[in-house]
């Protein structure tokens, strides 16, 4: 084998590792876009999630306040008896979206 063989056989070598460094950079490059795209449309979906949240925040506070004016003593205007109705709202959630809840520690784990 000559010299121009070992060269030329360099050559193709290194063609084909740059073609196939370039395939893989393409797909990488795809790939990295759909991830963003999944990441945007998470974003946005948290976006709409947060405004609902909002929104029943506004409608439970106007609840209360009618509650509390129509009947001051009412069990419901107790801070503890809210919180515990609260959690275990949550439990319900966490646990039918498979994670487990503490209620008394405020811990999540995935079931």
């Amino acid at each position: 084998m000559s010299t121009l063989d070992f060269l030329r056989g360099q050559q193709v070598g290194a063609a084909s590792a740059t073609a196939g460094a370039g395939q893989r950079a393409a797909h990488w490059k795809r790939y990295s876009e759909g991830l963003e795209a999944k990441l945007d449309q998470a974003s946005e979906g948290q976006v709409f999630t947060n405004a609902q949240l909002s929104g029943a925040m506004a409608l439970v506070k106007a609840l209360g306040d009618e509650l509390r004016r129509l009947s001051p003593h009412n069990a419901l205007l107790d801070p503890a008896t809210l919180d515990r109705i609260q959690r275990q709202g949550m439990a319900a959630a966490l646990t039918q979206a498979g994670y487990n809840y503490d209620v008394g520690t405020n811990r999540v784990t995935k079931r």
